[in-house]
């Protein structure tokens, strides 16, 4: 039996230009990323992927960033190996990555959850 745990763990200091670069043309994640932008008021997607580094790196800007991307890296894993994610024994989460993890198990849409970050 394979037991496969995901644990979100998410800091300010993660927040890296390019960091959604590869999971940003998932469908999933496009469509956080073009529901976030009347939520925020701005376009997180360009932030994460043009900087600079020290607008990402503020609270305002980072824990939008940090809360989409633990969801795109959840969606690129379930793109690659998507019975690490189905058949999951256990999720949690440290601050945000608890919010996170609630999230990826919440019926609602991922997209409302900005609004609580």
């Amino acid at each position: 039996m394979i037991c496969y745990i995901l644990f979100y763990r998410v800091w300010n200091t993660f927040a890296k230009v390019k960091m959604l670069e590869k999971a940003k043309d998932l469908p999933p994640v496009k469509d956080m990323l073009e529901k976030s932008k009347p939520i925020l008021g701005y376009d997180i997607l360009d932030i994460c992927l043009n900087g600079p580094e020290e607008k990402l790196e503020e609270t305002r800007y980072c824990q939008p960033a940090m809360f989409i991307g633990g969801l795109a890296g959840l969606e690129k894993l379930r793109e690659e190996r998507s019975e690490a994610v189905d058949r999951a024994s256990v999720m949690a989460g440290l601050s945000l990555g608890a919010v996170t993890w609630v999230t990826q198990h919440a019926t609602q849409k991922r997209a409302d959850y900005i609004i609580l970050i």
